[in-house]
């Protein structure tokens, strides 16, 4: 992001702020899975909120659900079903 930000988990939500090189800085992407997961807790995914019926990005315990499947698409991420955030 400009001015090094970057994307920081905070409790369920995930803001954006500085760099200060803290564990809420840094994920993990599963292959396996597809999921995106916290390194500072690994038990949660990057979730699309309300089960898929919204676009805001929340951390929510991970399952095998639509709503917390990525790819990579160039620069971007890609959820299953082709939306980019």
């Amino acid at each position: 992001m400009a001015g090094k930000r970057l994307l920081t988990l905070k409790g369920h939500n995930f803001v954006i702020s500085d760099r200060d090189h803290s564990p809420e800085q840094l994920f993990i992407y599963d292959q396996e899975t597809q999921s995106i997961k916290a390194y500072s807790h690994q038990s949660h995914s990057l979730s699309i909120e309300h089960s898929g019926r919204n676009r805001n990005l929340i951390a929510h315990k991970s399952e095998i659900a639509w709503w917390q499947h990525f790819i990579f698409s160039g620069k971007n991420l890609k959820n299953e079903r082709g939306l980019m955030i």
